[in-house]
């Protein structure tokens, strides 16, 4: 297991809720792909946990990623915690919403579709790589995740750059 990833296994749907609730923490915050749809809120039990691909319970300091292929197959699942992790195998990337105008929790991307965050005046997210160095010195990306949310103007310096 990479240093990054401190647990990792499998889970039945009917076992993701007490999964999630095992690792959330105070302000977590729940990133969902269903089939028809994606929202991100402030944790909460899932209500439809048949229709749903992937799950991202995250905070700044970790993240409990669940994935599946399939609806009724098994969730594989990793959590990531930054603790004792080298700052020599992060890259931080700040990226913007699409977004054309939110109304309250509602965000409406720029093609149209319409997708859920947990509140209004979230402009950009911040993604997490983790990597590491080949015999070469090469670096290579090895997983990534959501750290955090930012509202507009708000600055990301963790002092991993």
């Amino acid at each position: 297991m990479s240093g990054y990833i401190k647990a990792k296994g499998k889970v039945h749907e009917s076992g993701l809720n007490a999964l999630l609730e095992q690792y959330k923490t105070d302000g977590a915050l729940l990133f969902c792909v269903y089939t028809m749809k994606f929202c991100c809120t402030r944790y909460k039990p899932i209500e439809d946990i048949t229709h749903a691909l992937e799950v991202r319970l995250f905070d700044e300091l970790g993240e409990l990623k669940a994935v599946r292929a399939n609806i009724g197959s098994e969730f594989v699942w990793r959590y990531i915690n930054d603790d004792d992790v080298s700052k020599d195998c992060i890259y931080d990337e700040v990226q913007y919403l699409d977004a054309a105008k939110n109304d309250g929790a509602e965000y409406t991307a720029i093609g149209g579709g319409r997708y859920e965050m947990p509140e209004a005046g979230f402009e950009r997210v911040v993604i997490r790589h983790y990597g590491e160095y080949d015999e070469d010195g090469i670096f290579s990306l090895k997983d990534f995740r959501i750290a955090k949310l930012l509202r507009e103007g708000e600055k990301w310096d963790n002092g991993t750059k």
